[in-house]
């Protein structure tokens, strides 16, 4: 799963909000026991799991999609559809 949401690091917000908002993904990230990467204008995040627990991975990451959200909604950010994605 891509999040592609956050705000840019050379926007106007700045790096330091950047890492404000940053840090709060990253914890967001780690409760649903997924890992991630964060670069200067998204996040994506990624696991892996043996065929015969593909179920709990996909309950587990649409928990976090749906966290995802919500944290965008309480700081009115919003997550660009066209650029999230699950392979």
């Amino acid at each position: 799963m891509k999040i592609a949401a956050f705000p840019k690091a050379r926007g106007p917000l700045g790096p330091r909000c950047f890492v404000s908002y940053t840090v709060d993904v990253v914890d967001l990230l780690k409760r649903h026991a997924v890992q991630s990467h964060i670069y200067v204008d998204n996040t994506q995040s990624h696991d892996s799991c043996r065929p015969d627990n593909i179920d709990t991975l996909r309950s587990r990451y649409s928990r976090c999609a749906d966290d995802s959200n919500s944290w965008c909604k309480s700081r009115r950010l919003q997550l660009s559809a066209n650029k999230t994605e699950a392979i």
